[in-house]
């Protein structure tokens, strides 16, 4: 609920919009979809991607249940080695990526000090 909300842009005042990002209407004006455990095109194609830039991993487990024949399963949320969510487009999260580089620059540190020509 709390990422509906926060995420999709024809969910305003507890109600659907129905309008699609061209700014044609999908559906008359009422209750959402998502909220009476109904699949949403909309939702589907246009809020669901942002499940993984915004860490919202359990939201793709729970539009499955509502929608059984839904083509999500290949946006599920990559995991870190710690177990965090990580970004599409990310190898891990910052605080592995922080802990790694440092390790790095102590190593090259090290080789270049024990350099001696």
């Amino acid at each position: 609920m709390k990422f509906i909300k926060q995420e999709c842009a024809n969910f305003i005042n507890l109600e659907c919009l129905g309008v699609s990002v061209f700014g044609k209407k999908f559906r008359e004006q009422g209750a959402c979809f998502i909220l009476e455990d109904k699949p949403c095109l909309y939702f589907k194609m246009c809020v669901l991607p942002l499940v993984e830039e915004k860490g919202y991993g359990d939201v793709i487990d729970q539009y499955e249940e509502i929608d059984k024949d839904s083509k999500s399963s290949k946006l599920k949320v990559r995991k870190c080695e710690c177990g965090q969510d990580i970004a599409k487009s990310k190898q891990m999260c910052e605080k592995c990526r922080k802990i790694r580089r440092r390790e790095a620059k102590t190593l090259n540190r090290d080789k270049s000090l024990s350099y001696s020509p």
